[in-house]
């Protein structure tokens, strides 16, 4: 029997593969990979940025508040209201203080400093606080901004213990300095009394309970202009933070602190994270009464041509203060800034900056 020849041709095809084969399989877990790790690796470097973005921005928020309130509060430094301390001769000034503050207020100087350590006596330590040994602490003194004001045509003569001012609004206290000043002349006294409440208050001035030197003002006297204000005292001071006390990476960090026990009893507030240090340098004439900034000192230099007797507190022409600054978070940078302030380096990876800032003072008490 013949067959048809076709019926005997037999084709061989080759099986079709389905899927990937193990070296294309390897070759896309390795591209996967990479583009993972490169993800990975965006994640991380954007999140690093943002960090540093974020610290940097507080930083320069913190510098700048810091600096904006210790300028303001210098700019106070020997406040009297309306008159000239440079108009006022020392016979109707410098020997009204009858006052004689202790305590949170050793001396009446406009300003003052000293450089926290051992020797160190002062608002710090009777608030309770501790400051960085070797950084600087700096007390303002000057009238506070609200003032009291006497009725019309009262007078305050030379001689007299006691005033009467329109009322006690401003919630004056036994025990409290107050500035008693006209453009014409001005004084220091801690009230004697307990103040009443309403119209017609009177404040008294005299020795009982050790609170004045003598009893009211011998050379000056006052009239319905006059203002009285608390004598109120700001002093800045770096210390160890009381808030959150350590960082995320547990360690501990400074910040600036703010005393005001003129205004409050050891009213003491953490002012600005971060803040490093501080030193303070002080604008001088080449010898005193001058008027013109010969070099700048700092608080050491100052004391000891205070005690030599070539220069006083009142010849202090201008203030500069200087802040370090960091982080408070450590690891924020890859490498260390090598910071070197106040003879101390910082090799850490903190975020360091240096504010600084220069103000003119008044002419002191």
């Amino acid at each position: 029997m013949n067959m048809p020849a076709r019926a005997f041709n037999v084709r061989h095809t080759r099986a079709r593969q389905y899927g990937l084969s193990l070296i294309e399989l390897m070759i896309g877990m390795l591209i996967g990979l990479i583009l993972v790790g490169g993800m990975i690796a965006l994640f991380v470097s954007n999140r690093q940025t943002y960090r540093y973005n974020e610290e940097l921005a507080r930083l320069q928020e913190n510098s700048r508040y810091a600096v904006s309130t210790i300028e303001r509060t210098l700019r106070m430094a020997g406040h009297i209201g309306c008159a000239k301390l440079q108009d006022i001769g020392t016979g109707n000034f410098t020997d009204e203080w009858i006052s004689a503050p202790a305590g949170d207020m050793k001396n009446i100087n406009a300003i003052e400093a000293q450089q926290f350590g051992s020797a160190y006596s002062g608002i710090v330590s009777d608030a309770g606080y501790t400051a960085v040994n070797g950084s600087d602490v700096i007390t303002v003194v000057y009238g506070s901004g609200a003032s009291a004001s006497m009725p019309a045509n009262a007078e305050f003569d030379a001689g007299a213990t006691s005033l009467v001012i329109q009322n006690n609004a401003l919630g004056f206290k036994n025990g409290e300095n107050v500035l008693i000043a006209s453009c014409e002349a001005a004084g220091i006294a801690r009230i004697s009394n307990t103040p009443g409440s309403g119209n017609n208050v009177t404040l008294q001035f005299d020795t009982s309970g050790g609170n004045n030197s003598r009893d009211g003002f011998s050379k000056v006297s006052f009239a319905d202009e006059t203002r009285i204000m608390r004598l109120a005292n700001t002093t800045f001071f770096i210390g160890p933070s009381t808030g959150r006390t350590t960082n995320r990476q547990g360690q501990a960090f400074n910040s600036l602190y703010v005393a005001a026990p003129g205004l409050a009893s050891n009213q003491v507030s953490e002012m600005v994270e971060g803040v490093v240090d501080m030193v303070v340098s002080y604008g001088v004439p080449a010898s005193t009464g001058g008027s013109e900034v010969s070099k700048y000192e700092n608080s050491a230099a100052l004391l000891a041509d205070i005690a030599a007797g070539t220069l006083k507190w009142n010849d202090v022409i201008a203030v500069k203060v200087d802040l370090l600054l960091s982080s408070v978070d450590d690891s924020v940078i890859s490498d260390s800034q090598g910071i070197v302030f106040n003879g101390k380096t910082y090799a850490d990876k903190r975020l360091y900056t240096v504010a600084t800032t220069t103000v003119a003072l008044r002419r002191t008490f």
